[in-house]
């Protein structure tokens, strides 16, 4: 148990000092160990272990060692024990024949010869055997005595080194089978934390990979079309809306409930149905960091995720070449309200007059959305009924139909706050052959979505969380 023991028990409590304590002295919270750390962890308790068994190898040799020595010792004492007996009874025989002879040793003379531990021999027959005594048997009795004294008490020694090395065997043991556990739970602990490692460091390559799509994606000319907010977008309603909605892209929401409108005179749309699809699409063009400035243009533009029949999408095959959204494998949704872009090629308009349709732009994306909208209603968008029919169109999600027309009815609540709630009608989903093909696939939300609030300060808005997809 030396140099070696220590060294070990030094190493992995630098270790542990160093990565792996849950909190630090001052009581702080500190960050949970890495992969490697655990497995920095596991090497040191690996190598202490490897330290614990040589000591207890060397250990149970030396103790072995030992108990062969008690053996002998064990052996030995009894011999010397014999011997002893022998001259004692040999000095008592001979003490009795001189006694019964009459020869008499002078009482000064016995008492020089039994100056040591012969003279316990046999105390209470003393006086009778003093006077007979036999300076050879006397001194004979002496050594073996003397002998045996030594025998018993390197015995004594040796037993009690024992009982040393058995105790240290047993907390060498014990600190065995804790180092054993110890390491199978960091080994478990860190493949743990490996594969929650590797799952963000993908996460993190999907999310660089993502934002340099973004950053790439061919743009049409119109998205610098000088086009800026109609001056009857007035702060005061931008106040009421809590600021949560752009000067940018409530002209746009306008701008496009009117151009629907005029196209489509039975539609009835307003502004707040297609403003709450693009609140709940993409935070009203400002999903993942985008700006949208006054034109209407998004940067960098957003684009959804792959739609390849992973992670619950549909497989969607590319049907622009990646023209709109980068992809040249499969399509993605595009642009502030999220168009497919095969959906997109049959209801693109062109919402500023630039004489483009940019689904990059909210201007031109609002009214391709209350063009699909009013054409998925299948009458008056002012009825429950078939605002409801059109939103499921949209989006094949019963979740995402009950999102919308909430907010929808709060933007309209929030302006003129003395008209009634309206409780969103719940309709069985339309048989997608009825409708035209979704404008925006169903997919899941990002694990980690950015998420913002509604908050108005005039009237109780719905709790609404928004994560583009």
């Amino acid at each position: 148990m030396g140099a070696t023991t220590v060294v070990m028990a030094m190493v992995v409590t630098l270790a542990l000092g160093g990565t792996s304590s849950a909190q630090t002295a001052a009581g702080e919270t500190t960050a949970a160990p890495t992969a490697a750390e655990l497995d920095g962890l596991v090497l040191a308790r690996a190598m202490e272990l490897d330290g614990v068994e040589t000591d207890l190898s060397t250990t149970a040799v030396d103790r072995a060692r030992l108990e062969t020595a008690i053996a002998s010792g064990r052996e030995e004492y009894r011999v010397g024990l014999d011997q002893e007996n022998a001259t004692r009874a040999a000095l008592g025989r001979y003490s009795v024949a001189v006694y019964m002879a009459g020869e008499v040793v002078p009482p000064h003379m016995t008492e020089a010869l039994l100056t040591t531990r012969v003279g316990d021999l046999d105390l209470e027959g003393g006086r009778v055997l003093a006077t007979t005594v036999h300076r050879e048997l006397t001194e004979g009795a002496r050594r073996a005595s003397l002998d045996l004294d030594l025998v018993e008490a390197a015995l004594d020694r040796d037993e009690a080194a024992a009982a040393q090395l058995d105790a240290h065997l047993d907390e060498r043991r014990e600190r065995q089978a804790q180092l054993i556990a110890e390491i199978e739970t960091t080994r478990v602990d860190a493949t743990r934390t490996r594969a929650a490692e590797e799952a963000r460091a993908a996460q993190e390559a999907r999310r660089r990979a993502e934002e340099a799509l973004r950053a790439s994606t061919p743009r049409p000319d119109s998205h610098r079309s000088g086009v800026v907010p109609s001056p009857t977008v007035r702060a005061e309603i931008i106040a009421l809306l809590g600021g949560e909605i752009s000067r940018t892209a409530l002209d746009a929401y306008w701008r496009a409930a009117a151009i629907t409108n005029a196209g489509r005179p039975g539609c009835g749309i307003d502004w707040a149905l297609i403003g709450a699809i693009g609140r709940v699409e993409t935070n009203h063009g400002t999903y993942g960091g985008a700006v949208l400035a006054p034109d209407g243009s998004t940067t960098p533009t957003i684009i959804g995720i792959a739609l390849d029949g992973s992670r619950g999408t549909a497989r969607v095959a590319d049907t622009d070449g990646g023209a709109l959204d980068g992809d040249p494998v499969v399509d993605r949704a595009v642009g502030p309200m999220q168009f497919i872009p095969g959906t997109w090629r049959a209801f693109a308009a062109d919402g500023n007059g630039d004489g483009v349709a940019d689904p990059h732009n909210i201007y031109d994306a609002a009214v391709a959305t209350g063009t699909y909208l009013c054409s998925s209603a299948g009458g008056p968008i002012a009825d429950q009924t078939n605002a409801s029919r059109a939103v499921f169109a949209y989006n094949r999600s019963s979740d995402y139909n009950l999102q919308v027309l909430t907010l929808a009815d709060h933007y309209r609540r929030v302006i003129d706050p003395s008209l009634p709630p309206r409780t969103p009608v719940t309709i069985a989903p339309p048989d997608p052959g009825d409708l035209p093909p979704p404008a925006s696939p169903e997919v899941p939300r990002d694990p980690d979505p950015p998420t913002t609030t509604t908050t108005t300060p005039s009237t109780t808005a719905p709790s609404t969380t928004t994560t583009a997809p």
